[in-house]
């Protein structure tokens, strides 16, 4: 049967909600440490720098094998390697709610890191998977709202479970769940199960190709810079208003939860409009200089917190645009049909060494010259995100008029082919 005789799929929007809630719910992983951050370094007697590390000790596995366990995963497939992502994630989180010491519990949340980077690599290509081409860019944008989803409501809820079962009741309830999303996802994905042939010559060349590919390394520096913005500014954002604006713990958590969330609808906005043709370098370019202004309201001496806070919530809703866009590109971005789970494990590697980084380098900052130093880094961030946004729109330009291997070929697996007519 020809290709205009192709029968095109509805998108399995069910499926497409099951899946997001497998990120969102490894993304919890990363909220419950911004709302328990005051507790564990008061149990622990933590200082700000090793209780950022608490914060970015997660994104260590992605930000240093982002890429090669996205090459691991398209040979071993993608919905096995999601299930033993949310398991992995488990243990690491209910080992960590027994750590007695600072060493014990970086390591466990190392293992959730290990867990988080599966899951996020294996749920994008099954969304195209089961996604009607003209409505990808919207199940994207929608899956890259999977963190601040996430970390927005544990945010939001921490303070008052904490309180309840105390963080480490937190830390076992945030095991819970990646098991029951687990025996959820097992009867409903199998039909994704079957695995294409990846042999190591194929997945070494995969690996490669990814490497050599400069628009691959423009998205991953972008998405780098982005998500050191966002977690050094919402990591300490409690800290902040609670130090700066004198406000409750609580107060202080709703707040920033409520920002975080806010990325959410930026996300699904910048999805929406690179499906109307909106080019690249414009999303990231006008998110970012959005993101540098709002750093000087947020950090300035003397601010109002009404300014500081309306600053955090421009700089989220804006900078949400800038991971749908990326998270769209990957399928163009891919350079051969085996290398889908690594061109996301790129990107994502780029997001998660910017989260490894970003709350360090911004707590050692504030220590030396005090948070209305903070505005430098996050500024000099946005400026390279937008001049790489600028290099990536260069490097690909618009849609190009050629198959997509990701969409047309999927990595793991085939769908049965379809009937010739008569």
């Amino acid at each position: 049967m020809s290709g205009g005789n192709r029968v095109t799929k509805p998108t399995s929007w069910a499926l497409v909600l099951a899946l997001t809630s497998a990120g969102i719910t490894v993304a919890v992983q990363v909220g419950k440490a911004v709302a328990a951050l005051p507790a564990v370094t008061a149990d622990l007697r933590l200082s700000l720098t090793s209780g950022s590390w608490v914060l970015s000790a997660v994104s260590i596995a992605g930000a240093l094998g982002g890429l090669a366990l996205g090459a691991v995963i398209d040979r071993i497939g993608h919905r096995r390697a999601l299930l033993a992502g949310l398991l992995l994630t488990a243990a690491g989180s209910g080992i960590g709610a027994f750590a007695e010491n600072v060493s014990v519990l970086l390591l466990s949340r190392l293992g959730e890191g290990v867990g988080f980077t599966a899951t996020a690599l294996s749920v994008p290509p099954l969304l195209v998977r089961i996604s009607a081409p003209g409505q990808r860019g919207i199940v994207l944008g929608l899956w890259s709202a999977f963190i601040p989803a996430g970390t927005g409501v544990t945010t939001l809820v921490g303070p008052w479970l904490i309180d309840a079962i105390g963080w480490r009741g937190l830390w076992l309830l945030a095991a819970t769940l990646p098991v029951l999303v687990a025996a959820f996802l097992v009867p409903t994905t199998r039909s994704l199960s079957t695995t294409a042939p990846n042999t190591h010559p194929a997945r070494r060349e995969s690996i490669r190709a990814v490497l050599k590919s400069r628009g691959i390394l423009f998205a991953t520096v972008v998405f780098a810079s982005y998500s050191a913005q966002f977690l050094a500014v919402f990591g300490f954002l409690p800290t902040l208003l609670t130090r700066q604006g004198a406000l409750p713990p609580k107060t202080a958590a709703i707040l920033t939860a409520t920002a975080i969330l806010v990325n959410i609808p930026g996300n699904i906005l910048g999805g929406f409009l690179r499906g109307r043709g909106v080019p690249r370098w414009v999303l990231i370019g006008a998110a970012s200089a959005v993101m540098a202004a709002s750093a000087f309201a947020i950090y300035a001496t003397g601010t109002p917190l009404a300014l500081r806070y309306a600053g955090s919530l421009a700089l989220s809703f804006a900078g949400g645009m800038i991971p749908s866009t990326l998270f769209a590109a990957a399928p163009e971005l891919a350079p051969r049909p085996d290398a889908a789970a690594a061109t996301v494990g790129a990107l994502l590697q780029g997001s998660t060494l910017g989260q490894t980084l970003g709350p360090p380098a911004l707590a050692a900052l504030t220590t030396a010259f005090g948070w209305q130093s903070s505005p430098i880094l996050l500024a000099f961030a946005a400026t390279l995100a937008a001049g790489l946004g600028i290099a990536l729109h260069r490097s690909i330009g618009f849609p190009r008029k050629r198959h997509d291997p990701i969409v047309n070929h999927p990595p793991e697996c085939h769908s049965a082919p379809t009937p010739r007519s008569p």
